[in-house]
């Protein structure tokens, strides 16, 4: 069990990804460390047709849980950007830091998917009609092919809501060569977050093939911050 003042990092993945996907910064942490499956991945069965952000967030609640960890920074990668809250609200008083990760952060009421172009939001749209979103073709399938899996429609549609998020410190970390998310629309979700403190990392939206020894060594730092306890 992680002791007062000694935080764990649990990251938590995006769309389409593993836990696998933070192999390559594990090496490089020196921090105690949990990489969660999120529901529908191999390790972690379930309907993707039926899952829900709530769903998700239980899921990484119900790990942090097992494992023992009473104090943790809970960083969330993409998609992930829409679990992390939640999960923060499950567990109020473990929480001691959300990190952003070129994560998506949506306008309080709207979806993921709302915050898309819109060329590219109707094309999604067709293609999530099956409840399903199938595995990308490019961005991602560049650097991690054999993490990659099918996922989950629904967290890309439901609409969001942070109500209840406690009152922890929130960093994001802006990735500069992000094409997935590009630096403005990243810039856009943190005006979604209220007071959060902003780092830059030099890479595209996968910074954990990228850069996994810079990114581990800021999620390292941010770990070693001491922040107050909320009873």
């Amino acid at each position: 069990m992680s002791g007062q003042g000694h935080a764990a990092l649990v990251l938590v993945h995006g769309g389409w990804l593993t836990g696998a996907c933070w192999k390559p910064v594990l090496p490089h942490l020196s921090t105690t460390c949990l990489t969660p499956d999120l529901p529908g991945r191999a390790g972690r069965p379930a309907d993707l047709t039926t899952l829900t952000i709530g769903d998700l967030a239980r899921a990484v609640a119900d790990d942090i849980d097992a494992a023992g960890l009473d104090h943790v920074v809970l960083v969330g990668h993409s998609l992930a950007g829409v679990v992390i809250p939640q999960v923060a609200s499950l567990l109020p008083h473990r929480i001691r830091r959300l990190v952003f990760l070129s994560a998506t952060v949506p306008r309080e009421g709207t979806s993921a998917l709302d915050g898309f172009p819109p060329l590219i939001r109707a094309a999604m749209r067709r293609r999530l009609r099956s409840g399903l979103s199938p595995r990308p073709a490019r961005v991602l399938a560049r650097w991690s092919p054999s993490h990659l899996v099918e996922d989950a429609a629904g967290p890309l549609l439901e609409p969001v809501s942070r109500t209840g998020l406690p009152a922890v410190p929130r960093t994001y970390i802006r990735l500069r060569r992000d094409r997935a998310l590009p630096i403005t629309a990243q810039q856009r979700q943190i005006t979604h977050l209220g007071d959060t403190d902003i780092t830059d990392l030099d890479c595209g939206h996968l910074a954990m093939y990228e850069q996994p020894a810079r990114l581990a060594s800021l999620l390292d730092h941010l770990t070693a911050r001491k922040e107050p306890v909320h009873e």
